[in-house]
């Protein structure tokens, strides 16, 4: 069985086996079968397919532990410069994501008055994600009392 999931996986290639066979492959044989599905990744391709990468280190680090896993990787990245590629590209990614969430944390979090006054859009949902993460239990008793019956029933779609 072992060996039919290694062939399918080589055959098929990461884009077409997939997220969850990858993930099984380290089920079942941890770092060796972590390098065998990230080497068959196509480091070309975009970043909403790179977080596949991603979440594989994750399942690693969290089946052997953060640091004997980083150990590994770059023990192996040394060797196997197919291995040191693919994780670059995802040491880049997780670089980007967290630049974009450093920004977002930095955008000033929008008072409840301002909230209510501006329109319905993507903007405003995001302005309610920013100001829901801090708000004080008045104040979400205020917003859902403005709801309940208010003129506000399409934005809650957007958020």
């Amino acid at each position: 069985m072992r060996r039919a999931l290694y062939a399918a996986f080589e055959r098929l290639g990461f884009e077409t086996a997939g997220l969850s066979s990858a993930a099984e492959l380290i089920a079942l044989d941890g770092f060796d079968g972590f390098v065998f599905a990230a080497c068959r990744f196509d480091g070309s391709h975009p970043d909403n397919e790179v977080w596949e990468v991603s979440s594989l280190v994750g399942d690693l680090e969290e089946q052997m532990g953060k640091g004997q896993a980083a150990v590994l990787m770059a023990e192996a990245a040394r060797e196997n410069a197919r291995l040191a590629a693919v994780l670059e590209t995802v040491r880049e990614f997780e670089e980007k994501i967290e630049e974009e969430n450093a920004k977002y944390k930095a955008l000033p979090r929008p008072s409840y008055v301002e909230l209510k006054t501006q329109s319905a859009n993507s903007s405003w949902a995001s302005a309610l994600r920013r100001w829901s993460a801090g708000a004080t239990p008045e104040e979400i008793q205020m917003a859902g009392e403005d709801f309940l019956f208010g003129a506000e029933q399409e934005k809650v779609w957007l958020s």
